[in-house]
Protein backbone atom coordinates (compact mmCIF):
# COMPACT_ATOMS: atom_id res chain seq x y z
CA UNK A 1 0.00 0.00 0.00
CA UNK A 2 2.81 2.39 0.87
CA UNK A 3 4.51 1.58 -2.42
CA UNK A 4 1.27 2.26 -4.28
CA UNK A 5 0.87 5.63 -2.56
CA UNK A 6 4.49 6.45 -3.33
CA UNK A 7 3.91 5.73 -7.03
CA UNK A 8 0.82 7.97 -7.05
CA UNK A 9 2.74 10.73 -5.31
CA UNK A 10 5.64 10.31 -7.72
CA UNK A 11 3.32 10.53 -10.73
CA UNK A 12 1.51 13.57 -9.32
CA UNK A 13 4.70 15.48 -8.58
CA UNK A 14 6.11 14.70 -12.02
CA UNK A 15 2.94 15.90 -13.71
CA UNK A 16 2.83 19.02 -11.53
CA UNK A 17 6.38 20.12 -12.29
CA UNK A 18 6.29 19.29 -16.01
CA UNK A 19 2.97 21.04 -16.62
CA UNK A 20 4.04 23.99 -14.45
CA UNK A 21 7.29 24.36 -16.34
CA UNK A 22 5.57 24.43 -19.75
CA UNK A 23 2.76 26.77 -18.75
CA UNK A 24 4.86 29.15 -16.63
CA UNK A 25 7.16 29.86 -19.57
CA UNK A 26 4.29 32.05 -20.75
CA UNK A 27 3.72 33.67 -17.37
CA UNK A 28 7.04 34.33 -15.67
CA UNK A 29 10.53 33.04 -16.50
CA UNK A 30 11.53 32.98 -12.85
CA UNK A 31 8.61 30.77 -11.89
CA UNK A 32 9.23 28.43 -14.83
CA UNK A 33 12.84 28.09 -13.67
CA UNK A 34 11.61 27.19 -10.18
CA UNK A 35 9.46 24.42 -11.67
CA UNK A 36 12.40 23.22 -13.77
CA UNK A 37 14.75 23.16 -10.77
CA UNK A 38 12.16 21.29 -8.69
CA UNK A 39 11.79 18.73 -11.49
CA UNK A 40 15.59 18.44 -11.72
CA UNK A 41 16.04 17.90 -7.98
CA UNK A 42 13.27 15.32 -7.92
CA UNK A 43 14.99 13.55 -10.83
CA UNK A 44 18.32 13.52 -8.98
CA UNK A 45 16.58 12.03 -5.95
CA UNK A 46 15.03 9.35 -8.14
CA UNK A 47 18.39 8.50 -9.76
CA UNK A 48 20.04 8.20 -6.34
CA UNK A 49 17.35 5.88 -5.00
CA UNK A 50 17.41 3.77 -8.17
CA UNK A 51 21.13 3.99 -9.00
CA UNK A 52 21.33 0.23 -9.53
CA UNK A 53 18.52 0.24 -12.09
CA UNK A 54 19.42 2.89 -14.66
CA UNK A 55 20.18 0.71 -17.66
CA UNK A 56 19.48 2.08 -21.14
CA UNK A 57 18.61 0.33 -24.38
CA UNK A 58 20.42 0.72 -27.70
CA UNK A 59 18.12 3.47 -28.98
CA UNK A 60 18.53 5.46 -25.76
CA UNK A 61 22.32 5.19 -25.94
CA UNK A 62 22.60 7.16 -29.18
CA UNK A 63 20.40 9.90 -27.73
CA UNK A 64 22.09 10.16 -24.33
CA UNK A 65 25.65 9.81 -25.63
CA UNK A 66 24.98 12.54 -28.20
CA UNK A 67 23.83 14.90 -25.44
CA UNK A 68 26.98 14.10 -23.47
CA UNK A 69 29.34 14.32 -26.46
CA UNK A 70 28.01 17.68 -27.58
CA UNK A 71 28.62 19.29 -24.19
CA UNK A 72 32.01 17.63 -23.67
CA UNK A 73 33.33 18.67 -27.09
CA UNK A 74 32.24 22.27 -26.60
CA UNK A 75 33.82 22.29 -23.14
CA UNK A 76 37.06 21.06 -24.69
CA UNK A 77 37.02 23.88 -27.23
CA UNK A 78 36.19 26.41 -24.52
CA UNK A 79 39.20 25.20 -22.54
CA UNK A 80 41.37 25.32 -25.68
CA UNK A 81 40.35 28.94 -26.35
CA UNK A 82 40.47 29.94 -22.66
CA UNK A 83 36.87 31.11 -22.96
CA UNK A 84 34.95 32.19 -19.88
CA UNK A 85 33.15 29.29 -18.25
CA UNK A 86 29.82 31.14 -18.16
CA UNK A 87 29.80 31.14 -21.97
CA UNK A 88 29.06 27.40 -21.75
CA UNK A 89 26.10 27.91 -19.41
CA UNK A 90 23.33 27.05 -21.89
CA UNK A 91 25.28 24.31 -23.68
CA UNK A 92 25.80 22.53 -20.35
CA UNK A 93 22.02 22.10 -20.05
CA UNK A 94 22.23 19.16 -22.47
CA UNK A 95 24.04 17.20 -19.74
CA UNK A 96 22.62 18.78 -16.61
CA UNK A 97 19.02 18.06 -17.58
CA UNK A 98 19.59 14.40 -18.51
CA UNK A 99 18.48 13.15 -15.04
CA UNK A 100 15.02 14.45 -15.93
CA UNK A 101 14.86 11.91 -18.75
CA UNK A 102 15.58 8.99 -16.43
CA UNK A 103 12.88 10.16 -14.05
CA UNK A 104 10.23 10.92 -16.67
CA UNK A 105 10.58 7.55 -18.39
CA UNK A 106 9.20 5.93 -15.20
CA UNK A 107 6.06 8.06 -15.45
CA UNK A 108 3.17 7.77 -17.90
CA UNK A 109 1.82 11.00 -19.33
CA UNK A 110 -1.36 10.86 -21.36
CA UNK A 111 -1.11 12.53 -24.80
CA UNK A 112 -4.57 13.95 -24.14
CA UNK A 113 -3.33 15.71 -21.00
CA UNK A 114 -0.25 17.00 -22.85
CA UNK A 115 -2.46 18.51 -25.55
CA UNK A 116 -4.61 20.31 -22.99
CA UNK A 117 -1.46 21.65 -21.32
CA UNK A 118 -0.40 23.04 -24.71
CA UNK A 119 -3.84 24.60 -25.24
CA UNK A 120 -3.74 26.14 -21.77
CA UNK A 121 -0.25 27.53 -22.48
CA UNK A 122 -1.42 29.19 -25.69
CA UNK A 123 -4.38 30.87 -24.01
CA UNK A 124 -2.25 32.02 -21.08
CA UNK A 125 0.37 33.34 -23.50
CA UNK A 126 -2.20 35.46 -25.32
CA UNK A 127 -3.45 36.72 -21.95
CA UNK A 128 0.12 37.75 -21.04
CA UNK A 129 0.41 39.67 -24.30
CA UNK A 130 -2.94 41.41 -23.73
CA UNK A 131 -1.77 42.52 -20.28
CA UNK A 132 1.54 43.65 -21.78
CA UNK A 133 -0.36 45.51 -24.51
CA UNK A 134 -2.38 47.47 -21.96
CA UNK A 135 0.63 48.31 -19.79
CA UNK A 136 2.89 49.23 -22.72
CA UNK A 137 0.47 51.46 -24.56
CA UNK A 138 -0.94 53.12 -21.47
CA UNK A 139 2.63 54.10 -20.57
CA UNK A 140 3.33 55.17 -24.13
CA UNK A 141 6.77 53.57 -24.17
CA UNK A 142 6.56 50.96 -26.89
CA UNK A 143 9.86 50.74 -28.75
CA UNK A 144 8.30 48.96 -31.71
CA UNK A 145 4.52 49.53 -31.78
CA UNK A 146 2.63 46.26 -31.95
CA UNK A 147 5.62 44.09 -30.96
CA UNK A 148 5.14 42.39 -27.61
CA UNK A 149 7.44 40.35 -25.44
CA UNK A 150 5.84 39.99 -21.98
CA UNK A 151 7.96 37.14 -20.62
CA UNK A 152 11.19 36.41 -22.52
CA UNK A 153 14.43 38.39 -22.75
CA UNK A 154 13.97 38.54 -26.51
CA UNK A 155 10.88 38.92 -28.69
CA UNK A 156 12.39 36.31 -31.02
CA UNK A 157 12.59 33.81 -28.17
CA UNK A 158 9.01 34.43 -27.10
CA UNK A 159 7.83 34.22 -30.70
CA UNK A 160 9.59 30.89 -31.18
CA UNK A 161 8.09 29.54 -27.94
CA UNK A 162 4.60 30.37 -29.19
CA UNK A 163 5.32 28.91 -32.62
CA UNK A 164 6.51 25.71 -30.91
CA UNK A 165 3.13 25.44 -29.15
CA UNK A 166 1.36 26.22 -32.42
CA UNK A 167 3.10 23.50 -34.47
CA UNK A 168 2.63 20.94 -31.68
CA UNK A 169 -1.09 21.72 -31.72
CA UNK A 170 -1.14 21.28 -35.51
CA UNK A 171 0.32 17.82 -34.99
CA UNK A 172 -2.23 17.20 -32.26
CA UNK A 173 -5.04 17.84 -34.76
CA UNK A 174 -4.22 14.50 -36.40
CA UNK A 175 -5.01 12.68 -33.16
CA UNK A 176 -7.99 14.72 -31.99
CA UNK A 177 -10.63 12.07 -32.76
CA UNK A 178 -8.81 9.04 -31.36
CA UNK A 179 -7.75 10.98 -28.25
CA UNK A 180 -11.19 12.59 -27.93
CA UNK A 181 -9.89 16.15 -27.91
CA UNK A 182 -12.44 18.96 -27.98
CA UNK A 183 -12.02 20.41 -31.48
CA UNK A 184 -13.24 23.86 -30.45
CA UNK A 185 -10.69 24.11 -27.63
CA UNK A 186 -7.97 22.89 -29.99
CA UNK A 187 -8.88 25.58 -32.54
CA UNK A 188 -8.86 28.22 -29.78
CA UNK A 189 -5.38 27.04 -28.78
CA UNK A 190 -4.19 27.20 -32.38
CA UNK A 191 -5.58 30.70 -32.84
CA UNK A 192 -4.18 31.99 -29.52
CA UNK A 193 -0.66 30.61 -30.08
CA UNK A 194 -0.50 31.87 -33.68
CA UNK A 195 -1.74 35.33 -32.74
CA UNK A 196 0.70 35.44 -29.82
CA UNK A 197 3.51 34.58 -32.23
CA UNK A 198 2.34 37.24 -34.71
CA UNK A 199 2.39 39.97 -32.07
CA UNK A 200 6.10 39.30 -31.43
CA UNK A 201 6.96 40.12 -35.08
CA UNK A 202 9.42 37.21 -35.25
CA UNK A 203 9.38 36.41 -38.96
CA UNK A 204 12.03 33.69 -38.76
CA UNK A 205 9.67 31.37 -36.88
CA UNK A 206 7.81 30.82 -40.16
CA UNK A 207 10.75 28.73 -41.38
CA UNK A 208 10.16 26.32 -38.51
CA UNK A 209 6.45 26.26 -39.36
CA UNK A 210 7.26 25.47 -43.00
CA UNK A 211 9.53 22.57 -42.03
CA UNK A 212 6.83 21.10 -39.78
CA UNK A 213 4.09 21.43 -42.39
CA UNK A 214 6.26 19.71 -45.00
CA UNK A 215 6.98 16.86 -42.58
CA UNK A 216 3.35 16.43 -41.53
CA UNK A 217 2.09 16.47 -45.11
CA UNK A 218 4.58 13.75 -46.05
CA UNK A 219 3.97 11.66 -42.93
CA UNK A 220 0.18 11.95 -42.87
CA UNK A 221 -1.98 12.81 -45.87
CA UNK A 222 -5.02 13.53 -43.72
CA UNK A 223 -3.43 16.81 -42.58
CA UNK A 224 -3.15 18.33 -46.08
CA UNK A 225 -6.52 20.08 -46.18
CA UNK A 226 -6.01 21.32 -42.63
CA UNK A 227 -2.54 22.61 -43.56
CA UNK A 228 -4.05 24.61 -46.42
CA UNK A 229 -6.65 26.08 -44.05
CA UNK A 230 -3.90 26.96 -41.53
CA UNK A 231 -1.89 28.75 -44.22
CA UNK A 232 -4.98 30.62 -45.47
CA UNK A 233 -6.15 31.74 -42.03
CA UNK A 234 -2.57 32.50 -40.99
CA UNK A 235 -2.16 34.79 -43.98
CA UNK A 236 -5.37 36.62 -43.04
CA UNK A 237 -4.19 37.06 -39.43
CA UNK A 238 -0.78 38.35 -40.53
CA UNK A 239 -2.41 40.77 -42.96
CA UNK A 240 -4.53 42.21 -40.15
CA UNK A 241 -1.62 42.88 -37.78
CA UNK A 242 1.35 45.23 -37.92
CA UNK A 243 3.53 42.24 -38.78
CA UNK A 244 2.21 42.70 -42.32
CA UNK A 245 4.16 45.95 -42.60
CA UNK A 246 7.38 44.22 -41.59
CA UNK A 247 6.88 41.63 -44.31
CA UNK A 248 6.34 44.39 -46.86
CA UNK A 249 9.59 46.04 -45.78
CA UNK A 250 11.42 42.72 -46.02
CA UNK A 251 10.06 41.98 -49.51
CA UNK A 252 10.75 45.52 -50.73
CA UNK A 253 14.33 45.50 -49.40
CA UNK A 254 14.97 42.07 -50.89
CA UNK A 255 13.90 43.36 -54.29
CA UNK A 256 16.17 46.39 -53.92
CA UNK A 257 19.15 44.16 -53.13
CA UNK A 258 18.37 41.93 -56.10
CA UNK A 259 18.39 45.02 -58.31
CA UNK A 260 21.89 45.93 -57.13
CA UNK A 261 21.27 48.06 -54.03
CA UNK A 262 24.12 47.80 -51.48
CA UNK A 263 22.68 45.83 -48.58
CA UNK A 264 24.64 47.88 -46.02
CA UNK A 265 23.13 51.24 -46.96
CA UNK A 266 20.59 53.02 -44.76
CA UNK A 267 17.92 52.34 -47.38
CA UNK A 268 17.81 48.72 -46.19
CA UNK A 269 16.04 47.75 -42.95
CA UNK A 270 18.37 47.58 -39.95
CA UNK A 271 17.48 43.98 -39.06
CA UNK A 272 18.40 42.82 -42.57
CA UNK A 273 21.70 44.72 -42.46
CA UNK A 274 22.50 43.23 -39.07
CA UNK A 275 21.80 39.66 -40.19
CA UNK A 276 23.91 40.12 -43.31
CA UNK A 277 26.74 41.63 -41.25
CA UNK A 278 26.66 38.79 -38.71
CA UNK A 279 26.47 36.04 -41.33
CA UNK A 280 29.20 37.51 -43.53
CA UNK A 281 31.64 37.83 -40.65
CA UNK A 282 30.72 34.41 -39.26
CA UNK A 283 31.54 32.80 -42.61
CA UNK A 284 34.79 34.79 -42.73
CA UNK A 285 35.78 33.50 -39.28
CA UNK A 286 34.97 29.91 -40.23
CA UNK A 287 37.06 30.16 -43.39
CA UNK A 288 40.03 31.46 -41.41
CA UNK A 289 39.58 29.07 -38.47
CA UNK A 290 37.84 26.02 -39.96
CA UNK A 291 38.73 23.38 -37.39
CA UNK A 292 38.83 25.19 -34.05
CA UNK A 293 36.86 28.45 -34.43
CA UNK A 294 37.74 31.48 -32.32
CA UNK A 295 36.16 30.62 -28.96
CA UNK A 296 32.92 31.47 -27.22
CA UNK A 297 33.53 35.05 -26.10
CA UNK A 298 35.29 36.74 -29.02
CA UNK A 299 32.65 37.19 -31.71
CA UNK A 300 31.32 40.50 -30.41
CA UNK A 301 34.83 41.95 -30.15
CA UNK A 302 35.48 40.78 -33.69
CA UNK A 303 32.35 42.58 -34.89
CA UNK A 304 33.26 45.75 -32.98
CA UNK A 305 36.60 45.89 -34.72
CA UNK A 306 34.88 45.51 -38.10
CA UNK A 307 32.38 48.25 -37.29
CA UNK A 308 35.12 50.69 -36.31
CA UNK A 309 37.22 49.83 -39.35
CA UNK A 310 34.31 50.15 -41.79
CA UNK A 311 32.63 53.06 -39.95
CA UNK A 312 29.26 51.29 -39.76
CA UNK A 313 26.20 52.35 -37.78
CA UNK A 314 25.10 48.92 -36.66
CA UNK A 315 24.63 46.96 -33.44
CA UNK A 316 26.90 44.10 -32.42
CA UNK A 317 25.92 40.74 -30.97
CA UNK A 318 27.68 37.97 -29.09
CA UNK A 319 26.06 35.38 -31.36
CA UNK A 320 25.54 35.07 -35.12
CA UNK A 321 21.72 34.80 -35.12
CA UNK A 322 22.15 31.47 -36.88
CA UNK A 323 22.86 28.52 -34.59
CA UNK A 324 24.86 26.52 -37.09
CA UNK A 325 27.12 29.43 -38.03
CA UNK A 326 27.40 30.40 -34.37
CA UNK A 327 28.61 27.00 -33.22
CA UNK A 328 30.97 26.68 -36.20
CA UNK A 329 32.60 30.08 -35.65
CA UNK A 330 33.04 29.36 -31.93
CA UNK A 331 34.12 25.70 -32.01
CA UNK A 332 34.96 25.11 -35.67
CA UNK A 333 33.56 22.55 -38.07
CA UNK A 334 34.30 19.82 -35.53
CA UNK A 335 31.88 21.40 -33.06
CA UNK A 336 29.33 21.87 -35.84
CA UNK A 337 29.67 18.22 -36.86
CA UNK A 338 29.00 17.05 -33.29
CA UNK A 339 25.97 19.37 -33.16
CA UNK A 340 24.60 17.94 -36.40
CA UNK A 341 25.17 14.40 -35.10
CA UNK A 342 23.20 15.35 -31.98
CA UNK A 343 20.26 16.46 -34.11
CA UNK A 344 20.57 13.40 -36.35
CA UNK A 345 20.44 11.07 -33.34
CA UNK A 346 17.42 12.85 -31.89
CA UNK A 347 15.66 12.38 -35.22
CA UNK A 348 16.86 8.78 -35.37
CA UNK A 349 15.48 8.09 -31.90
CA UNK A 350 11.98 9.18 -32.88
CA UNK A 351 12.22 7.62 -36.36
CA UNK A 352 12.86 4.17 -34.84
CA UNK A 353 9.55 4.15 -33.00
CA UNK A 354 7.56 1.21 -34.37
CA UNK A 355 5.03 0.58 -31.63
CA UNK A 356 1.53 0.27 -33.02
CA UNK A 357 -0.33 2.40 -30.49
CA UNK A 358 -1.74 5.90 -30.53
CA UNK A 359 0.39 7.15 -27.63
CA UNK A 360 3.71 6.25 -29.25
CA UNK A 361 2.68 7.74 -32.59
CA UNK A 362 1.67 10.98 -30.88
CA UNK A 363 5.00 11.28 -29.06
CA UNK A 364 6.91 10.34 -32.22
CA UNK A 365 5.19 13.09 -34.19
CA UNK A 366 5.66 15.58 -31.35
CA UNK A 367 9.37 14.82 -31.02
CA UNK A 368 9.95 15.30 -34.73
CA UNK A 369 7.87 18.49 -34.73
CA UNK A 370 9.96 20.01 -31.93
CA UNK A 371 13.21 19.04 -33.66
CA UNK A 372 12.23 20.32 -37.12
CA UNK A 373 10.76 23.57 -35.81
CA UNK A 374 13.95 24.22 -33.84
CA UNK A 375 16.07 23.70 -36.94
CA UNK A 376 13.94 26.31 -38.69
CA UNK A 377 14.19 28.74 -35.77
CA UNK A 378 17.96 28.27 -35.62
CA UNK A 379 18.44 29.49 -39.17
CA UNK A 380 17.63 33.05 -38.10
CA UNK A 381 18.27 32.94 -34.35
CA UNK A 382 20.88 31.47 -32.01
CA UNK A 383 18.43 29.55 -29.83
CA UNK A 384 21.16 28.18 -27.56
CA UNK A 385 22.28 31.71 -26.70
CA UNK A 386 19.13 32.06 -24.59
CA UNK A 387 18.45 30.02 -21.45
CA UNK A 388 14.66 29.92 -21.86
CA UNK A 389 14.60 28.62 -25.43
CA UNK A 390 17.42 26.13 -24.70
CA UNK A 391 15.74 24.58 -21.65
CA UNK A 392 12.28 24.57 -23.30
CA UNK A 393 13.66 22.67 -26.29
CA UNK A 394 15.63 20.14 -24.22
CA UNK A 395 12.83 19.35 -21.77
CA UNK A 396 10.28 18.86 -24.55
CA UNK A 397 12.64 16.45 -26.33
CA UNK A 398 13.32 14.57 -23.08
CA UNK A 399 9.59 14.46 -22.25
CA UNK A 400 8.53 13.02 -25.60
CA UNK A 401 11.49 10.62 -25.75
CA UNK A 402 10.88 9.40 -22.20
CA UNK A 403 7.25 8.58 -22.96
CA UNK A 404 8.25 6.50 -25.97
CA UNK A 405 10.71 4.57 -23.79
CA UNK A 406 8.01 4.17 -21.14
CA UNK A 407 5.70 2.51 -23.66
CA UNK A 408 8.53 0.42 -25.09
CA UNK A 409 9.58 -0.89 -21.67
CA UNK A 410 6.02 -1.75 -20.73
CA UNK A 411 5.45 -3.84 -23.87
CA UNK A 412 8.54 -5.98 -23.46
Amino acid sequence: MNKHLLNISNQSLGFLFVSSFIILNFVDRGLSNVAMIALFLLSLFYMYRNRDNLSINRNEKSLIYSFLSFTVILMAFAFYHSSKIDELDNYSRFVLLLPIYFYLRTLRFSPRVIIYILISSSIISLSSIIIDFEQTYSAGNSIIPGRHNPVSSSALTYGNLNMTIFVLLIGSWIFRDKLKINSLLLMIGLFASFLSWGLTHSKGALIGLAFVLIYLNIANRSIRLFSFIVILIGTIIISSTELNQRFKIFINDTMLVMKGQDIMTDNIDLSIRERYFYYKNAVEIIKNNPLEGIGFDRFEDYLNQKIIKQNLDIRTSDHAHNEFLDIALKSGLIGLLVFLILFANIFRFFAKVNLDNIDSRFFKYSGNIVLLSQIGFMLTQSQLAHHQSTVFFIILVLLFASQITNRTNNTN
